[in-house]
């Protein structure tokens, strides 16, 4: 059993998680903490910093005692709210979801790179959707815009659909439960994809607030964690327009060996590179001619 918080108050609150999570050796304890009593505890951001000596309930501080003690194990702070900003909203999550990072909004930014008029119409694909974080973010972008979100995961499509209603755009997006695009054939101005990239020898060597929480199939890229990546090409080849762009994220040193699937299979008229924010080149993409 779990002792119980001491803390009645907002601020006691947070200084109590900050503690043990300094205490665990946790990297930034007390933003960690803060987000915790605000994500999961439901305290105002703007009240904890005005009005820190706010009361606390005890349902509150219970389940905040009980994210704290689930963080401090190693469980991110997004699978224990259930929800992960990405982009301009907040998405939720499900066992068989990834957890969209920072990172991949860079497939964000290469779209608005390529097409940096936001009223025009695009037949968009986000292929291996998750919770939705691109495609729906793509949508909410573009205000003519149409997607198809594929994801061979049901469940993870049944939390696609959740995101798109909260976010208002379920009626300019199609679900659909595939490999890919391998059923389809059909003509798309922007086919996207954050695809599984990690070999397959290196995954019981992520950080296990990876390894332990993200579903080992959004993970799992085969022998040279290339698997999808020529799945995707093979697709994309019957499912672009003419001018039509190919756009995924990679791994770390991926660039070359993803762009040469893409040539192989595509072909292309111009190929970019897109760097994240903290320089490493992050998603590649080619246009077909």
């Amino acid at each position: 059993m779990v002792p119980k918080l001491k803390a009645e108050t907002a601020s006691g609150l947070l200084a109590e998680g900050a503690g043990l999570f300094a205490d665990a050796g946790i990297f930034e304890a007390r933003r960690r903490a803060r987000q915790i009593v605000c994500l999961v505890g439901g305290v105002d951001p703007a009240a904890l910093i005005a009005q820190p000596e706010t009361p606390v309930s005890a349902e509150v501080a219970e389940r905040c005692r009980d994210a704290f003690h689930r963080h401090a194990g190693g469980e991110p702070i997004a699978r224990i709210a259930g929800t992960r900003a990405f982009w301009r909203h907040d998405f939720a999550l499900s066992p068989e979801t990834l957890e969209p990072r920072p990172e991949t909004e860079t497939l964000i930014d290469a779209v608005h790179d390529i097409v940096p008029d936001p009223t025009v119409s695009l037949a968009i694909a986000d292929l291996g959707t998750g919770t939705g974080a691109i495609a729906l973010s793509l949508l909410a972008e573009f205000d003519s815009a149409w997607a198809l979100a594929t994801d061979r995961s049901r469940v993870a499509l049944l939390t696609a659909r959740r995101n798109a209603a909260a976010i208002g755009v379920d009626r300019r997006v199609t679900l659909l439960c595939a490999d890919w695009l391998a059923p389809l054939v059909g003509q798309f101005d922007v086919i996207v994809s954050n695809p599984p990239y990690i070999r397959t020898a290196d995954l019981d060597g992520l950080p296990p607030i990876v390894r332990d929480h993200d579903p080992r199939a959004a993970l799992d890229g085969g022998a040279e964690g290339l698997d999808a990546y020529r799945a995707i090409a093979r697709d994309a080849a019957r499912n672009l327009r003419p001018g039509g762009w190919l756009i995924v994220e990679i791994g770390e040193g991926m660039a070359d060996g993803v762009l040469d699937l893409l040539k192989k299979h595509l072909t292309l008229r111009d190929t970019r590179l897109w760097s994240d924010l903290s320089g490493k080149t992050r998603v590649v993409g080619g246009r077909v001619r």
